[in-house]
């Protein structure tokens, strides 16, 4: 199970203006992020598989940014054990063949099914700003 890249709720859908992103770094690093325009509420994770095939992730910092200045940074307590993932293809909003998973529980609001945005989680440019926006 190949979860590295970053996956996205609203890939499903024409146009929207929201986002909740969840992203998965090979390092076992990860975060997700629920974005509209200029606002960014992330939180910041560590995860991982277990023997059985379940994911762990254990969220660690809180951050939230309006117009790339940073409104609220604390530690959290978050925590996801022994999560079920489904992974399937599915259509995007254009009907086009994307990569999905699926948590067995929400992991934000009542999200648990996420399309696959690109595989390629450092180059870009949410990734980017989320980590940049953890460092400040």
């Amino acid at each position: 199970m190949n979860l590295i890249g970053l996956w996205s709720s609203d890939i499903f859908y024409y146009d929207n203006f929201e986002d909740t992103i969840i992203g998965f770094t090979e390092e076992g690093m990860g975060f997700i992020a629920y974005m509209r325009p200029l606002y960014y509420d992330i939180i910041l994770f560590k995860w991982f598989l277990n023997e059985d095939k379940l994911i762990t992730l254990k969220g660690y910092k809180n951050i939230i940014s309006c117009d790339d200045e940073i409104e609220e940074s604390k530690d959290v307590d978050l925590l996801f054990e022994n999560l079920s993932i489904k992974v399937s293809t599915d259509k995007n909003a254009h009907g086009g063949s994307i990569d999905t998973i699926e948590f067995s529980q929400p992991i934000m609001g009542d999200l648990s099914k996420f399309g696959l945005l690109d595989k390629d989680i450092l180059s870009h440019p949410i990734y980017k700003d989320a980590m940049h926006l953890s460092t400040l």
